[in-house]
């Protein structure tokens, strides 16, 4: 199995990204890379979890609900894992 590691470079949030699985519920963050498979990568990138897409994790835990776009997505955490954001230090509206 080959890993695509899609990697992107932001300024908004912290320097270092950090795990989905890290962030408390009401965090908003940007999508730093995703360290995926061809086929999973291809298949967030579809349902709107891109890089540099702006999110709010409305629930973490065993299984981690993001919110992008207005559409609330459900993700297994050992998919959340591999996903890099960089956390907001404010809320977007």
């Amino acid at each position: 199995m080959t890993t695509a590691f899609t990697h992107l470079t932001t300024t908004s949030g912290s320097d270092q990204p950090v795990p989905l699985t890290s962030l408390p519920s009401g965090t908003h963050a940007r999508v730093a890379c995703r360290d995926m498979d061809g086929d999973n990568s291809e298949l967030l990138c579809a349902m709107g979890l891109k890089n540099d897409c702006p999110l709010e994790v409305c629930r973490s835990g065993r299984m981690c609900i993001v919110k992008v776009d207005n559409t609330r997505l459900a993700l297994s955490r050992k998919v959340a894992r591999r996903i890099m954001v960089h956390p907001s230090e404010a809320a977007s509206a």
